[in-house]
């Protein structure tokens, strides 16, 4: 079995990929929605960070055992005005935190890239369709 994580910020059609992605493959390939980095990313910007001391450690342990089995890790970016009309379409909120949406994504993909996870595939879903995005997948794996 293959394994396939997805991060990107909210909207940016993780939840479409991997339905799609996990009907096509029919659940032969394992999808994670938001690896470590992703998490990390979050847990900072919430603060959940300066709570526990061991943090920091434990997620580098997690890191380095999350790079040994994930097959292809990928990171999802939507263009901002697409992504206002998702939120818009979706009537959710449109950011945690205090972050421009700019600067969300960025730093989703600085923790990404960081994160220097052994296969990586990056999309923008503005650009592509789900039925793109998970060919794209598909190809790479």
């Amino acid at each position: 079995m293959r394994v396939v994580s997805i991060d990107g910020s909210d909207k940016s059609g993780k939840s479409s990929i991997i339905g799609e992605l996990f009907q096509r493959t029919n659940g032969l390939v394992f999808i994670i929605d938001r690896s470590p980095s992703g998490w990390h990313f979050f847990n900072e910007l919430l603060g959940r960070d300066k709570i526990n001391p061991k943090y920091k450690k434990e997620y580098n342990a997690k890191l380095k055992d999350f790079r040994k089995f994930v097959d292809l890790s990928v990171l999802l970016e939507v263009n901002e005005e697409d992504w206002k009309n998702r939120c818009e379409e979706h009537n959710e909120q449109q950011l945690v935190g205090d972050l421009s949406f700019k600067d969300h994504q960025k730093e989703i993909a600085r923790q990404f890239s960081k994160a220097q996870y052994n296969n990586i595939l990056k999309l923008n879903t503005t650009d592509l369709s789900i039925d793109e995005c998970v060919e794209a997948i598909l190809r790479r794996l």
